[in-house]
């Protein structure tokens, strides 16, 4: 990335910015650490030794972040197209133990599409998402799919990334140990993932997630309306495509400021109650090192 020559403001000090993708945290932070990189996000299995570090938690910054993970179903591939089984399978995960196996502490489990500290946040309607294991193997048993019609069912996940990997191997050990089944782990290529995504080739796959572009639900909801091509699930809800299009003509974000129907942003979180996800993790800090003198300065 190089300035704007046509740029009409003041003229940036860099005169170049290279991005380096970097899949592994821990070879990310021996890069920044040996010099070859100026800024990294720090990844969880790191954060704990950059923390302890005494030159690098010098350079660490720490930013609220409105993130959220999930692993989606595919709304229209059986046994998984049974709301019960994906009800089941969403109370059957211990997201505090995820977040403490998974990201070492760093984060909150997620109950809710619209993360904590968002307009439209409404933790009292999270309760089809917590963690129960008496409850989620009576919701099983009422779906009517068996242990056996299950051990058929495939989570795709991303071979190349260590989050997918552990994500995926820890959503099929909280299954068998919490609803005696064992699902079939299936790891792809980040491209071929993404292509089966795009045209629902898959039953479970994930994690997946969205970063908020801006502080409002209006940048969430968008995400499971019937023709969104984020809309992986093949979610389809008439209702919710209504409130959320309602919402969205009221001239100005939902939440931002006081309308008429105050809780129209409520309305989506009500309806979207089929699980078309299982949520899994808030992210509430975003932890980068940046050095304070990068490279050609």
């Amino acid at each position: 990335m190089v300035p704007n020559p046509h740029y009409w403001g003041a003229k940036p000090k860099l005169t170049a910015i290279t991005f380096d993708v970097v899949n592994d945290g821990a070879v990310g932070l021996a890069k920044y650490k040996n010099g070859e990189l100026d800024a990294i996000d720090v990844q969880p299995a790191q954060a704990a030794r950059v923390a302890a570090d005494g030159e690098l938690k010098l350079e660490l910054v720490k930013t609220p972040a409105l993130s959220v993970f999930w692993i989606v179903f595919r709304l229209d591939q059986a046994p998984v197209n049974n709301v019960k089984v994906r009800q089941a399978i969403a109370e059957a995960i211990d997201r505090d133990a995820f977040i403490a196996q998974i990201f070492q502490g760093q984060g909150l489990p997620a109950q809710t599409f619209i993360p904590k500290g968002m307009h439209g946040y409404a933790p009292e309607l999270g309760s089809s998402q917590q963690f129960d294991v008496a409850r989620a193997r009576a919701t099983f048993a009422a779906s009517g799919v068996s242990a056996k019609d299950m051990a058929a069912v495939k989570f795709t996940y991303d071979q190349s990334s260590d989050f997918s990997k552990a994500t995926a191997k820890f959503i099929h050990d909280q299954l068998k140990t919490n609803l005696g089944v064992d699902i079939t782990l299936e790891a792809i290529d980040s491209n071929t993932l993404s292509s089966r995504l795009d045209t629902g080739d898959f039953q479970i796959a994930g994690p997946l997630g969205w970063m908020t572009d801006y502080p409002d639900p209006s940048d969430w909801f968008g995400i499971f309306l019937t023709t969104n091509s984020n809309n992986f699930a093949f979610y389809q809800n008439k209702q919710y495509d209504s409130f959320v299009r309602t919402a969205g003509s009221l001239g100005g974000r939902v939440g931002r400021r006081p309308v008429p129907g105050a809780d129209l942003h409520r309305r989506p979180l009500r309806a979207h109650r089929e699980h078309p996800v299982a949520l899994l993790r808030l992210e509430a800090l975003h932890l980068v090192t940046i050095r304070s003198q990068p490279r050609g300065q």
